[in-house]
This record gives structure tokens, C-alpha cells and sequence, in this order.
């Protein structure tokens, strides 16, 4: 139904199999989410139709405890693909905060 164009370049196919339209490539910003360590703000990366990375604008808290704690949530965010996960032991405030700052960027996802 796209013609040769949109397999030889799967971006030019805009429309899924019901006819909606597709919107596979997009980055968006989720608003600053303050809790009692600060603030979380991210930005999530969708490549063809999935959350593809997740790039933390503002995090607020720091030192050693934290510096594990964004590549941990990220990776959960991408296998899960949303804020589906459960919370980071010894990082609950954090996480319910990052989830808080994603599922206000996905909600921008259209």
C-alpha cells in the first residue's frame, strides 16, 4: 500500500495497518518533576515506534548512590517499555519521581 518508496525507507510509511497514523521517530520532554532529592526532568527517544533511550535533563540528587541509579531506570524503562517496572531498592523516591517524569514525556508521545 506505501510502494516502493516506503520499503526501501520505512519512515515514508505513515500509516499502520488500520489506517491511523504512525508517528515512529520523536523526542519529547516531560516536565520537571520536584520531590524531597531534588528534581527529575527527561527527555525519552521513540525510534521506530519504541522508546528507544531516555536522557535525564535535571536530576537533582548526586553521589556515589545515585550514579547507578539513571542507567538502571533507563534500562527498566526500555525493556518495559514505559514506567511499567517496579521501584529501585534503597532508590524508591527516586524511581517514583523518574516515573512520574516519564509518564509525563510519553504522554507527549503522539
Amino acid at each position: 500500500a506505501f510502494g516502493i518508496n516506503a520499503l526501501l525507507n520505512p519512515a515514508l510509511a505513515t500509516a499502520n495497518v488500520s489506517g491511523d497514523p504512525v508517528s515512529t521517530d520523536m523526542t519529547v520532554r516531560g516536565d520537571a518533576v520536584p520531590y524531597q532529592y531534588g528534581v527529575i526532568e527527561l527527555e525519552v527517544v521513540r525510534t521506530a515506534g519504541k522508546i528507544s533511550a531516555v536522557n535525564l535533563i535535571q536530576a537533582g540528587t548526586s553521589g556515589a548512590e545515585w550514579s547507578v541509579v539513571p542507567s538502571m531506570l533507563v534500562e527498566a524503562t526500555i525493556q518495559a517499555q514505559g514506567s511499567g517496572f517496579g521501584n529501585i531498592s534503597g532508590a524508591t523516591f527516586t524511581t517514583e519521581a523518574y516515573k512520574q517524569a516519564l509518564n509525563s514525556a510519553i504522554s507527549k508521545l503522539s
